[in-house]
């Protein structure tokens, strides 16, 4: 079996809803995480075989949109995941599975979680009679199905596993 080996690793601060990062999008916030992290593993664009990009409740292609505003050549594709809070960490072992399986080589991959920015849905109050529409601010309520936040979700970890912030 082949293996597979992380050769950079890169990412934003961590800020908060509505601090310094407020005003850029997704896009602008992972491009220039993508460019480092090319030059840091000296890896050009165009011996990336796939990007694998996720971005919790984002419906299009961010991985490909910031791939392609990095600069970056046309040729690999853009897988997109979700996996709410853990989606950078599912695509690199989605990416040690493919290079262990021989379907590539060189992969990037990523997650961008962006709170201050967030995505919203419209839906129908009644989707069967084409009734009027509502403004959803959340998919989903952590109230219903359990789901914290990102951040408790973080410290619940902490705590679980006894990590400390050193």
């Amino acid at each position: 079996m082949r293996n597979a080996v992380l050769v950079s690793a890169v990412r934003t601060p961590v800020g908060k809803r509505g601090g310094v990062f407020k005003t850029i999008g997704r896009q602008d916030l992972v491009t220039p995480c993508i460019q480092e992290a090319l030059k840091r593993a000296n890896i050009e664009g165009k011996d990336v075989y796939d990007v694998i990009w996720g971005a919790h409740a984002e419906a299009r292609t961010p991985g490909r949109y910031a791939w392609l505003a990095s600069g970056q050549p046309v040729n690999p594709a853009a897988l997109s995941i979700n996996r709410a809070c853990g989606t950078s960490l599912s695509g690199l072992t989605l990416a040690g599975a493919f290079i262990q399986g021989g379907f590539g080589d060189t992969y990037l991959c990523g997650g961008v979680e962006f709170d201050s920015q967030p995505v919203r849905m419209l839906g129908s109050s009644n989707p069967f009679s084409g009734g009027g529409v509502n403004f959803i601010k959340r998919l989903s309520s952590p109230e219903r199905f359990g789901n914290p936040s990102m951040v408790r979700t973080a410290e619940n970890v902490a705590a679980y596993f006894g990590i400390t912030r050193e």
